[in-house]
């Protein structure tokens, strides 16, 4: 989706291939900071903690949210709802961008952008599976050539990845591999 909503700008036109789509929570990505906060932040004692620690409160809420059934879950899903609802206006491509689980069933993707993005008028979203890679494109399961001058994988998230290359070794020489 990060890749979308960069690339659609510039690309004269930019198929999107989606193995199953994903909730998305509407969210500005880029607000400008209001003038005079950093100066308040570096001659106020204690705020730049105070702040932090707010922020900090914060990041517990949205952890409770994912992992405790409670009002704010529902909330935070009936929002993701509104989300796809109110910025797919095409009743088709929304059935297409809807996913089969809960929101908060997966990892939780932001964006202010992806919906705009998605609906460019030279942005094409893709729902066939891919079979292969040929090399003047994709060919999806129903036989289609999707030629394509680039291709940009970004084929899903592994949590596990950015610890298991560590080699950490403990007592003994034992690697936590081994345990």
């Amino acid at each position: 989706m990060q890749v979308v909503s960069a690339l659609h700008g510039g690309a004269a036109s930019l198929t999107h291939f989606v193995r199953s789509p994903q909730w998305v929570l509407w969210a500005p990505m880029w607000l400008p900071q209001p003038s005079g906060v950093a100066t308040a932040l570096r001659s106020v004692p204690g705020l730049h903690d105070r702040v932090f620690q707010t922020l900090q409160w914060g990041s517990q809420i949205l952890a409770d949210v994912v992992t405790t059934p409670s009002w704010r879950r529902r909330a935070v899903q009936a929002y993701a709802r509104l989300s796809l609802q109110l910025g797919v206006r095409d009743a088709a491509l929304r059935a297409r961008l809807t996913p089969d689980d809960e929101p908060l069933c997966k990892r939780q993707v932001v964006s202010g952008s992806y919906y705009r993005a998605v609906q460019s008028s030279n942005t094409r979203l893709e729902t066939a599976a891919i079979e292969k890679v040929v090399p003047d494109g994709i060919v999806t399961v129903d036989g289609r050539l999707h030629r394509l001058d680039v291709i940009v994988l970004a084929t899903g998230f592994r949590t596990h990845d950015y610890m298991r290359p560590m080699a950490i070794t403990g007592r003994d020489g034992r690697t936590l591999d081994q345990e």
